[in-house]
Parts: structure tokens; C-alpha cells; sequence
């Protein structure tokens, strides 16, 4: 994983790690080069806009090394207009993720490219009893929209600083709402505050 927003990393890192993947990140081009070198991972999650060396670079680099040609690598970017797509495909790239993404498309873009199988738990086991007990979606339709909305997109970003500090907001008229994002966000479960929101907001 390549990318120069180190809360991103951190976030996503422990996403996969939690769904069984091993991950290894990489801040610029030029550290996942040498990465990829040591590592000889089989996929690449590649943030093409970076600093110093980016991800169209980066791409070309990796393609001539031994094992380039084999490895899959995904670019991930917020333009997907067709001339971008085409120039990222023409720098070695596999197929392209856009930003912001719902955590299922990158898990489908993950299964697609290494052909792996998820095994998905009942929700009601995997969020822990208190937290299913505190927050419904109509507590949620209960905030100021414009809150809720802030709220889906900083989680659809990954953006825990965001989602921390539209938190201290919803804090001061429903506390307890706030105690149960916080809860979601400390156990992980973004999926399940996006799923939340979309139905708060009334997005299909």
C-alpha cells in the first residue's frame, strides 16, 4: 500500500490486516520500489498523485524489476476520466479505484485481481453488544443533516481526525450518540457506520 497521507495508511493498514491480509506501506514511489524489491508482494494498492516520486513512475519502475511484470497493482485516484485511466493503464497499471471508495470496492477490486474469497461473520458477532445496543440508524436522523452528511464522507475517506472532530460536535446536543460512533470508529467497524449513514441520509 502507497500513499503519502499517513493517517490513510494507518487506517487502511489496519482494515486489511483485520480482514487477514498482510500489509506492508509505503509513503512515495521511491520507499515502495524499494519495498517491492524486498517484499515481492502480490498486489499493489498505488496512490498516483505523491510527492518526489509518483505513482505513474513508480508503476513504470516496478514493471522492469524481476517479479514486476507478475505483480498486480491497482491504482488508486480520484480522476477516472477515460484519458486518465488510459494513461494510468499505460503506465503498468492493472485496473483503477477511485476516491473516495466504499470499503466493498476495494474488497472486490482485491478479490478480482488475486482471486481471493472472503468469509463474512454475522454483523451481530462482529460488532460488539454495546455498540449494537447504542446506535440505530435514526439516531443518526435525528442530527442536523449537515452533520451527517460531514459524517459519511470523513468515514468514506478513512479520515478518523475528521470523524473525531464532527464527533466533539454531535457530543454537545447527544452524547450518547457520540459514545456509539466512537465505539464503531475504535472497533473498526467504519462499514457499519457508512452503512448508518447511507440510511440516515437515504442513500442507495
Amino acid at each position: 500500500m502507497v500513499d503519502d497521507d499517513a493517517v490513510n495508511r494507518s487506517l487502511l493498514q489496519e482494515l486489511l490486516e483485520q480482514k487477514g491480509f498482510s500489509v506492508y506501506s509505503a509513503e512515495d514511489g521511491f520507499t515502495a520500489i524499494s519495498a517491492f524489491q524486498k517484499w515481492s508482494p502480490h498486489l499493489l494498492l498505488l496512490d498516483m498523485r505523491m510527492p518526489l516520486m509518483d505513482g505513474y513512475q513508480a508503476a513504470r519502475k516496478i514493471r522492469e524489476l524481476p517479479g514486476g511484470k507478475a505483480v498486480k497493482i491497482i491504482a488508486v485516484t480520484a480522476n477516472v476520466f477515460k484519458t486518465q485511466r488510459d494513461k494510468i493503464l499505460a503506465a503498468g497499471c492493472d485496473d483503477v479505484l477511485k476516491k473516495p471508495y466504499h470499503f466493498n470496492e476495494l474488497f472486490k477490486h482485491l478479490e478480482d485481481a488475486l482471486g481471493v474469497r472472503y468469509t463474512f461473520a454475522e454483523k451481530q458477532q462482529e460488532i460488539s453488544t454495546a455498540t449494537q445496543l447504542y446506535l440505530q440508524a435514526e439516531d443518526l436522523t435525528a442530527l442536523p443533516e449537515i452533520l451527517v452528511n460531514d459524517l459519511y464522507e470523513a468515514t468514506l475517506s478513512l479520515d478518523e481526525e475528521a470523524i473525531a472532530q464532527i464527533n466533539i460536535q454531535i457530543q454537545q446536543q447527544h452524547p450518547a450518540v457520540a459514545k456509539a460512533i466512537q465505539a464503531l470508529v475504535s472497533e473498526y467497524h467504519y462499514e457499519r457506520l457508512l452503512e448508518l449513514c447511507e440510511q440516515a441520509l437515504n442513500i442507495e
